[in-house]
């Protein structure tokens, strides 16, 4: 393959490249802003996980900056650091100190507390991986104003890096397919039905789809066959501006779609924004002309100058062979079992979090899980505290419910059975209930309850309710974090 080939499947254009890095600052911003009110939860010592329980996955991780220390200050001032390295990305200073922080920043906060995270974090931290590798400030930066972007000469990037940050997005719909066709619900059609029927998380659309069962079938049909199609159309050597953009087009409806059908916090932005560095040149070229800025910028050639080798002498282009050949293996061995990655590659791409699975509902779950809490007091009395809002809401936990990430925490406690975990929540129940004064009947025992209510296919007949005592926490022997 030439390199005008390559650098017209596999290269990216500067300018969306620059409006990717805007994006993906951000959401940055935007995450860490909203995460902030929750620090003290789900970071320090006296919060839902403390240090010794980290990490949430067992299989074992890097040590996380964040678990230096259990204390509130030392958590606030990294979040200070990587909201001001996010606003630096968003501007263009610094561009390559801001996105390494960046990148750092969100990979600590992805170790230290994996159980308030869906995809969409996996995947934006995917994302920065490759803009480390990247020429974030090339085009629309101060950095560039101050001359340290491209050469103006300069209009596109071709790099082992551009490669990977392409076909990491295309790797995760093409290869979900092979996991969704061996999973439940999906052949029959009825996938759909359950992604959007889950009642915490279900959204407006959602539950319009749920009340037109003739059209579910060819709905999860559809997201099948244009997860398929999709990622070739991507680097088609025919028409590839035109079945490029198409297929732009066609993920970023469907991810709108999942949006408004399902609450996914960053998932659909975080997948979304990933389809910037697709867009073709003349696609740019368009919409400067349409915003006013002419076709090109001052001293550009009239055609994008020959793509530079791709080469891997230096030591970024290493590092980000070695990052694309993890993520082809990984993904391929989830493909095809019989094919699996190299121990030293899969211990290095799980450091970088690289490993991102199959995602976008491969595997259905046919129930909803709610977690609830009862107390029983010194008394001997048992006292329902929580039991999702329904008769009782203790206001802590009812203030986590309000944040997409504390219910998605409460529910994962439930949904996987983590036994370290659930007793860090019930010695946390114990300590802010004692916390809260001599008002409150002093409690002995706190019990975590599992609660699972089965969803019957397309609301036909009545769910089935199973509950049980998940966990038991003596409150006596608790202790204030030091």
């Amino acid at each position: 393959m030439r390199r005008a080939q390559l650098d017209r499947l596999f290269g990216i254009d500067l300018r969306a490249l620059a409006i990717y890095r805007i994006a993906i600052a951000l959401i940055l911003l935007f995450d860490l802003a909203t995460r902030l009110p929750f620090v003290a939860d789900f970071y320090t010592d006296g919060g839902l996980l403390p240090r010794h329980l980290t990490p949430f996955n067992p299989q074992g991780s890097p040590t996380s900056l964040h678990t230096l220390s259990g204390a509130l200050g030392l958590q606030l001032a990294f979040f200070a650091v990587g909201i001001a390295a996010a606003v630096l990305l968003a501007l263009g200073l610094w561009t390559s100190l801001a996105k390494t922080v960046s990148y750092l920043n969100l990979l600590s906060l992805w170790w230290r507390n994996q159980g308030v995270l869906n995809a969409g974090d996996l995947f934006l931290v995917t994302q920065l991986f490759w803009c480390l590798f990247l020429p974030l400030g090339a085009r629309y930066s101060l950095d560039a104003r101050r001359g340290e972007g491209a050469p103006p000469g300069a209009r596109r990037v071709l790099s082992v890096a551009s490669a990977g940050a392409l076909l990491n997005l295309a790797y995760l719909y093409f290869f979900s397919v092979f996991h969704k066709l061996g999973g439940a619900g999906w052949l029959e059609g009825t996938a759909v039905f359950y992604a959007v029927s889950h009642e915490t998380w279900q959204r407006s659309l959602g539950e319009l789809i749920t009340h037109l069962p003739a059209w579910i079938p060819l709905l999860t049909w559809s997201v099948l066959a244009f997860e398929f199609v999709g990622p070739l159309m991507f680097f088609s050597p025919w028409k590839t501006t035109l079945l490029r953009s198409l297929s732009m087009l066609g993920f970023a409806g469907m991810q709108l779609g999942l949006g408004t059908s399902i609450r996914l916090w960053l998932f659909p932005w975080a997948m979304t924004i990933a389809l910037i560095p697709f867009t073709p040149t003349p696609v740019v070229d368009w919409l400067e002309a349409r915003l006013g800025r002419g076709p090109r910028l001052p001293g550009e050639a009239a055609r994008p100058e020959p793509a530079p080798p791709l080469g891997l002498a230096r030591l970024p282009n290493v590092l980000a062979a070695i990052g694309l050949l993890y993520i082809t293996f990984s993904h391929v061995e989830r493909a095809i079992p019989s094919l699996p990655a190299p121990p030293l590659l899969t211990r290095v791409g799980r450091i970088f979090a690289l490993n991102q699975g199959p995602a976008m509902y491969a595997v259905q779950r046919f129930y909803d899980a709610e977690l609830q809490v009862r107390g029983v007091l010194v008394s001997g009395e048992t006292q329902t505290i929580d039991d999702g809002g329904a008769t009782a809401s203790w206001p802590p936990v009812a203030r986590l419910r309000t944040f997409y990430r504390g219910q998605t925490y409460l529910e994962r406690l439930e949904e996987q059975r983590l036994r370290p975990e659930l007793q860090a929540f019930g010695e946390w129940v114990c300590r802010v209930w004692k916390a809260e004064g001599p008002a409150r009947p002093a409690l002995r025992e706190v019990q975590v309850v599992g609660v699972r209510r089965t969803i019957p296919l397309y609301d036909v007949g009545m769910p089935e309710t199973h509950s049980g005592v998940l966990r038991r926490v003596q409150c006596a022997a608790i202790r204030s974090p030091e």
